[in-house]
């Protein structure tokens, strides 16, 4: 592989860092959507990121298969399955918007949850709403049957997902062997176009042992799907506390928004990898851009 010159290497940090600094792909906000308003609580663990990247994945290399055509995909701590998932005739799809409904609803629940007493929460959807905050429009027939049909598609796939989780939550060791998003989820008899939700208990009993932290709604508009993951990634690194701790030996003032160009391109999960431009037209510098 060729080496990039100076004058290359140069312009590709200028434009990181400019485009950091802009949040170029989140969309122009007026005066009063702009800011703090767009900032809610959110309560984040391992089992919530890893379904969140899960969506990332991009085939057979990382969403593996059990004899049963159900499917599971693992990360540091957390094995996400998905139960049926290769059933052909269902014909599931992981897609951004899975992930971005699991983080509509961690806003929901967050609000709702009492940590000190656990019980089943019930969310209700309404597609216009949640096609508001993901900035979809949808006024056109054609536009809202098939932003319905990847909607009810999501679901489907959120309600089939149930965690197998190892980790330490403040200070505790959490083992879980199986915990399900959602418990059920099911057309309102009473309101048009709106799902009732309702969440799984285990998970929530998981969930109530999470960090809080911030979450900037304006991510849930970002179109492309490696933009979405960086964001998301980026927003968990900037906001949680644990990323202002200095570090071993560390001297002087903590900087807790810096990160190698390496990570940035992990937290971009849905980048082509060297072996797709490889077979493609080769432009290896399209690819770090």
């Amino acid at each position: 592989m060729a080496k990039l010159s100076p004058d290359l290497l140069e312009k590709l940090s200028q434009d990181l860092e400019l485009d950091l600094n802009r949040n170029s792909q989140y969309l122009e906000e007026g005066p009063k959507e702009a800011g703090l308003a767009s900032i809610r609580n959110i309560l984040h663990s391992k089992g919530t990121a890893a379904v969140i990247r899960a969506s990332a994945s991009r085939g057979k290399s990382e969403i593996q298969k059990y004899t049963t055509g159900s499917a599971y995909i693992d990360f540091d701590g957390v094995r996400v399955n998905i139960d049926e998932y290769f059933i052909s005739k269902l014909n599931l799809k992981l897609t951004t918007l899975t992930s971005k409904l699991l983080q509509l609803m961690l806003v929901d629940a967050t609000q709702l949850l009492n940590r000190e007493a656990v019980t089943e929460i019930a969310l209700r959807l309404n597609l216009v709403e949640v096609a508001s905050d993901l900035d979809r429009n949808i006024e056109s027939k054609q536009a809202k049957y098939k932003f319905k049909k990847e909607f009810l598609n999501a679901l489907e796939v959120l309600s089939r997902i149930n965690l197998r989780i190892e980790e330490e939550l403040n200070g505790k060791q959490i083992t879980i062997g199986k915990a399900h998003l959602l418990s059920s989820f099911m057309p309102s008899e009473t309101e048009k176009d709106t799902t009732e939700v309702i969440l799984g208990l285990e998970f929530l009993k998981y969930l109530s042992k999470g960090y809080l932290k911030s979450f900037d709604m304006n991510i849930l508009k970002i179109s492309d799907a490696s933009s979405h993951q960086f964001h998301t990634a980026y927003n968990n690194y900037v906001t949680m506390g644990n990323n202002l701790i200095a570090t071993k030996n560390q001297k002087g003032p903590v900087k807790g928004k810096i990160f190698k160009v390496t990570t940035a391109i992990t937290w971009a999960a849905s980048l082509p990898t060297i072996e797709d431009v490889k077979n493609s037209d080769r432009r290896y510098t399209q690819r770090i851009l």
